[in-house]
């Protein structure tokens, strides 16, 4: 009898089909995840353990099986995840180009159709393009030939490879004139000539009686100038001018074109595999009952009903949803709460999934269904209590007149 009804595609490849590792200068994941949900034929969820086999064909029906590979996989509320290329390598063997088909079967199950196609995923796109070190033996460009060889020397065109030099500019502007010297030593005065021989003074006469003054005679001739003193200290050195304007620069030349690439170096051998990180859903817990009998006004934050305690670690994400019938019973009034799921560590504050963007329904006279959802990183491991949780401090009234609380919460790395 046929064990699946249908499967649901959580992440249909969420991974890269990759060539050999020598030739991969990205490092691409070299395993292909595959994760979905599988029910019986009463659509019932499976759980245990069975066996898949993931089978590759190059036609949607009949065609030749090209890659196949059997994995004894444990099923939790139906969920699955599995690693494809672990135990037979996914290569360009296996995609060359063209369309492939995934077909899955269950145990000795016959295999479910319609087949999946597979395409392309994110690392695939980079493959119209180089990035990073490439390992050629040579290089040649199309409608061209050859222009690196397989010894690494430049074969192509050499015109161009230098451009010539530039002209050169024009000279700078003269700096300015230095300070004078000081003025050198006066040399000595020349010697006096002789003086001439007196003549014999005669005998004094009387003296006559004074004459009349008679008009000045005229100025005799200046006589020579003396030597000249010595030069005084010379006075202080006065300040440099302003520079003058810079001349224009002149033209700049044009580039040569670049040279030839040189040969890549060696490829260092290739480090140790990490070990593999956990993937897809880690837990599932489930709240369900009867919501508490009485929420009172203005009592903060309370859980609505019944929690489920859920242990994490760090950096393990939350997430969840519930619904639950709430009302207070009064003719013709609403009243609006905060509602939303939370996290408590111990007795710890209430902590809600959305923060400041939870959500605000009216509660009324007849209990109607309010849903809420969330995900959320706790920034802390450990058992939390979690499930649906009501602030009622806005209204008038107490919140009494309601049925159950129905709700979920998963753990994901």
């Amino acid at each position: 009898m046929q064990r699946l009804r249908f499967m649901t595609m959580a992440a249909a490849l969420a991974a890269t089909w990759m060539l050999p590792l020598e030739a991969d200068a990205l490092a691409v994941p070299a395993l292909v995840t595959h994760q979905g949900r599988l029910f019986d034929a009463n659509g019932s969820l499976v759980d245990g353990t069975h066996d898949l086999t993931f089978k590759i064909y190059d036609a949607e029906v009949d065609g030749n099986e090209i890659w196949s590979e059997t994995i004894s996989v444990d099923f939790d509320d139906g969920f699955f995840s599995v690693q494809l290329g672990d135990q037979l390598v996914l290569d360009e063997n296996v995609f060359d180009g063209s369309t492939r088909w995934l077909g899955i079967a269950v145990d000795a199950d016959a295999e479910m159709t319609p087949r999946a196609a597979l395409v392309s995923v994110p690392y695939a796109m980079f493959a119209g393009d180089v990035r990073g070190e490439i390992n050629p033996t040579n290089v040649n460009i199309q409608g061209f030939g050859p222009v690196i060889d397989q010894d690494g020397k430049w074969v192509g065109d050499p015109s161009g490879l230098v451009g010539p030099a530039g002209p050169p500019g024009p000279a700078g502007a003269a700096g300015p004139a230095g300070a004078a010297g000081p003025a050198g030593p006066e040399g000595p005065a020349g010697p006096a000539g002789p003086a001439g021989p007196a003549g014999a003074e005669g005998p004094a006469g009387p003296a006559g009686p004074a004459g009349a003054d008679g008009m000045p005679g005229p100025a005799g001739a200046a006589g020579p100038a003396g030597p000249a003193g010595p030069a005084g200290v010379a006075g202080p050195q006065g300040p440099v001018g302003p520079a003058g304007p810079a001349g224009p620069v002149g033209p700049v030349g044009p580039v040569g074109a670049v040279g030839p690439q040189g040969p890549a170096g060696a490829v260092g051998p290739v480090g140790p595999a990490g070990p593999a990180g956990p993937t897809g859903i880690v837990t599932t817990g489930r709240f369900a009952g009867a919501v508490q009998a009485n929420i009172a006004l203005n009592s903060g934050w309370v859980f609505v009903g019944p929690t489920v305690s859920i242990n994490i670690a760090f950096g393990q994400r939350l997430t969840g949803a519930a619904t639950a019938g709430l009302s207070h019973g009064q003719v013709l009034y609403w009243q609006r709460v905060d509602l939303d799921l939370c996290y408590r560590l111990d007795n710890g504050p209430f902590v809600p999934f959305s923060g400041a963007n939870l959500v605000q329904p009216r509660v009324e006279q007849y209990a109607n269904n309010m849903t809420a959802v969330g995900t959320v990183v706790p920034p802390a491991g450990g058992i939390y209590n979690v499930g649906m949780c009501i602030r009622n401090d806005y209204g008038q009234y107490d919140i009494n007149i309601n049925n159950r609380v129905n709700g979920w919460v998963q753990v994901t790395n």
